[in-house]
């Protein structure tokens, strides 16, 4: 089974790839990603990658999650990815994509 890569205060090369890794495998499942970038959230001392989808609209967060964890799922057993905690999703209006 593919291993959690560790989000840390310092945004890493590592968290980049695995982060575009992420990005390419929800690609192929066309799931209409229009914006994706890593926030760093002070209060919690840690990196989230959020991505943004006219999807979370019309499926709604729960089922854009589902998403990633089949996007996750399809990682090969070396390769790190992103735990769901590390994650966000958001519609492309929200004002911090805009």
């Amino acid at each position: 089974m593919a291993k959690d890569i560790l989000v840390t205060e310092s945004l890493t090369d590592s968290m980049m790839k695995v982060g575009a890794k992420l990005i390419e495998r929800l690609d192929a499942k066309s799931s209409e990603i229009k914006s994706a970038f890593w926030l760093y959230f002070p209060e919690e001392k840690t990196w989230k990658l959020i991505i943004a989808s006219p999807l979370v609209d019309s499926e709604g967060p729960r089922d854009y999650y589902k998403r990633v964890v089949e996007a996750n799922g399809l990682a090969s057993i070396e390769e790190e990815i992103i735990s769901l905690n590390d994650v966000g999703v958001t519609n492309t209006s929200n004002q911090i994509v805009q």
